[in-house]
């Protein structure tokens, strides 16, 4: 089992004192839990770092006493400050539909009080990876040329590195690059070998990390020294 360490954070904002660490004993090997008995508190929290999933009750408690924030005003200013966050609304069955309308304006999902284990289980495992469909597709969208050259690569291994993080497959990519089937196989093989890898699920992967890593530099700035071309990797 991974360690709490491995395991991404999530955020909950519900004025029930217990109810986070109840979560969390529920999801011990899926995430850990950041809970917040306010709305202001959680967006406060989400406005200081990211977290991949926030679960929200549906009417909470404002700092200010008496004052009963929205669910869906709480999820708004979440997004402001971190766009990719799913959003998962908690409420009980009277809210049924203040919570379907949460979903229609864009929350992930809604859970009902009391929740079961299994339902909770995979709604916050399905928020996550929705959550990390969101970063990669905004990553691709955000890809020239150029920044797979900023890896050491040519232009046409540069090409062929966008079409793979694209999902095409071979013949897609030598479709649109005009070129013959074998030779993207080619070029293919000398991606694998030139990040010392051994298949291409491994080198999307490589893509992906070294393009986050890309995206925390500023203005995508990148050292080239850590991913100097190598003299094989001239291009035909």
């Amino acid at each position: 089992m991974p360690t709490s360490l491995d395991l991404p954070r999530i955020l909950m904002i519900d004025d029930e004192p217990d109810l986070p660490q109840i979560v969390e004993n529920l999801l011990v090997d899926i995430c850990t839990v950041e809970g917040h008995p306010t709305g202001e508190l959680g967006i406060e929290a989400a406005a200081r770092k990211v977290f991949p999933v926030a679960i929200v009750d549906l009417q909470i408690k404002s700092s200010q006493g008496a004052k009963v924030l929205q669910g869906i005003e709480i999820m708004e200013a979440i997004r402001r400050s971190s766009p990719f966050t799913q959003i998962i609304i908690l409420t009980a069955n009277a809210s049924m539909e203040s919570a379907i309308s949460a979903v229609n304006q864009g929350a992930f999902q809604y859970l009902v009080k009391p929740f079961l284990r299994a339902p909770l289980r995979k709604t916050i495992s399905d928020a996550l990876k929705a959550y990390e469909a969101a970063l990669l597709a905004d990553e691709r969208l955000s890809l020239t040329n150029g920044h797979f050259q900023s890896f050491g690569l040519t232009p046409r291994l540069a090409d062929i590195a966008e079409g793979i993080l694209d999902g095409q497959t071979n013949e897609e990519i030598a479709k649109k690059l005009k070129i013959a089937d074998r030779t993207v196989e080619k070029h293919v093989e000398r991606l694998l070998a030139h990040f010392g890898i051994h298949s291409r699920f491994l080198l999307e992967s490589k893509l992906i990390k070294m393009l986050r890593q890309l995206r925390k530099s500023d203005s995508w700035s990148f050292t080239r020294g850590e991913y100097q071309r190598s003299e094989s990797d001239s291009d035909a």
